[in-house]
């Protein structure tokens, strides 16, 4: 392990108060074991409703932010890498995030950070991209020709999850609010639907009249609700609807509907994988994906960005400078 002479023995970072209010505060700087690694942070990307979740609420003053972008300080000596590397990565949701000027990580939550991106832009990355990789490819069985439906394809996941699935040559449909259809139109979305003014719902039935026709093979949900459970009826026989946000009910009618269908349902949450992330690195740096950052806060505005991320409605990701 690298000498620990030049890390101080505070920090600034944003902290999760029990009466879940949270404040810019001082902390101590996190004691690394000799399995893991110490990342000066520069940037970390916030999710919405991470201060709910139960593995935030159950550590004491959690720190929020589990994308990350920064530089190694310490790292053990058989690691991948070393003191000096620009990494990404995403860290488990049971430990402490990045929004805070020093964090843990290990190895293989970690990646060397894509050389065209700044680490505002990479902090948006990690997260979004891999939950989008493992829906896609290891549950949704993603392939040239596919037809796929993405839900608020504007936003973190959706718009990640669209240009992978273009970089991989399907047809694409996404639904969004009418402000972000040209935006989704140049990420490669083949057809744009507004969910606001009735063109998504026009779509769905459409759908359903016409199914062996023009349904589609592959539904990605970031929504969930009703809007999961109309998603249900497009799905081509044998197709598959993977969502992000809930698990579909088995009391809805609609599941009953597509029993015979053989339409596969499923619910996940993403994890880490360095792997995967090296493969997003890949198609970061030719070009075929990019970062999609509504905006950067500085850290000590984390409140703020947290009250705007909760309203919805953002086009990517609020990325938090450290």
């Amino acid at each position: 392990m690298a000498s620990k002479s030049k890390v101080p023995e505070t920090m600034q970072a944003l902290r999760l108060h029990p009466d879940s209010t949270l404040h810019y505060e001082a902390a101590p700087v996190p004691s690394v074991s000799s399995t893991q690694i110490l990342v000066r942070v520069s940037a970390t990307a916030i999710t919405r409703s991470e201060l709910s979740w139960a593995e935030t609420l159950s550590r004491p003053f959690a720190i929020p932010g589990h994308d990350i972008s920064g530089t190694v300080v310490l790292a053990p000596p058989t690691s991948k890498f070393k003191t000096g590397d620009e990494v990404f990565g995403l860290l488990a949701f049971n430990r402490n995030g990045a929004a805070a000027e020093y964090t843990i990580a290990l190895e293989e939550e970690l990646c060397l950070k894509p050389r065209n991106l700044n680490h505002e832009q990479a902090a948006a990355i990690p997260l979004s991209a891999l939950t989008a990789w493992q829906a896609l490819f290891e549950l949704g069985s993603l392939k040239a020709g596919t037809r796929i439906l993405v839900t608020a394809a504007a936003g973190g996941v959706g718009s990640i999850a669209v240009q992978i699935a273009k970089s991989k040559g399907t047809y694409v449909i996404g639904s969004c609010s009418a402000k972000n259809i040209d935006s989704m139109k140049q990420l490669g979305v083949d057809l744009a639907l507004d969910y606001v003014d009735g063109s998504f719902e026009a779509w769905i039935q459409e759908i359903r009249e016409d199914l062996n026709e023009r349904g589609v093979d592959l539904v990605l949900d970031c929504i969930g609700g009703e809007t999961l459970r109309k998603c249900l009826g497009v799905v081509r026989t044998g197709g598959a609807v993977i969502s992000v946000a809930e698990p579909v009910r088995d009391d809805w009618a609609e599941v009953k509907a597509r029993l015979n269908d053989r339409v596969k349902t499923e619910f996940f949450v993403v994890r880490p994988d360095r792997s995967m992330l090296g493969k997003i690195k890949e198609l970061v740096e030719e070009g075929a994906l990019k970062d999609v950052v509504d905006r950067v806060w500085d850290l000590s505005q984390g409140n703020k960005a947290f009250e705007v991320l909760e309203k919805g409605h953002v086009r990517g990701k609020l990325v938090l400078r450290v």
